[in-house]
């Protein structure tokens, strides 16, 4: 859900669906790869209204992930927030004080339930790692 709650933005195979709970009109984008880049779950929705995307790239020793803030309208590209290290897993926590967004890293060895790290990266490029 947005953070005015008027609209709600899902994502089925390579297609994200905005449905506008006001005007009930509904748009979509295409994602480049439905298994590389992933609409970020519950707190896809940044404070400034872009949805966030979890991008899987890949590379020659493993995976990097990076968020990628779209408009919702198109799907076009309006920042890139790199996420540190090479996690087999990152999970989109949600944000914190407004531009501030919080991930938890699932290093190689890490079981699902026992976060390697907790990323907290703001819009500026800044990153930091909490635990």
């Amino acid at each position: 859900m947005s953070p005015d709650g008027t609209r709600i933005a899902y994502q089925f195979s390579d297609f994200v669906t905005v449905f506008d709970r006001t005007t009930r009109a509904t748009t979509r984008f295409t994602l480049a790869s439905p298994y590389d880049v992933v609409l970020a779950g519950r707190s896809a929705w940044a404070p400034d209204g872009s949805l966030t995307l979890l991008h899987k790239r890949h590379q020659s020793e493993g995976y990097t992930w990076e968020l990628q803030l779209v408009d919702p309208t198109d799907g076009a590209l309006r920042r890139v927030i790199p996420v540190p290290g090479s996690p087999t897993l990152i999970r989109l926590i949600g944000w914190s004080q407004g531009d501030t967004v919080v991930v938890i890293d699932h290093g190689p060895y890490s079981a699902l339930d026992s976060p390697s790290n907790v990323i907290v990266s703001g819009y500026d490029g800044t990153v930091s790692v909490a635990c």
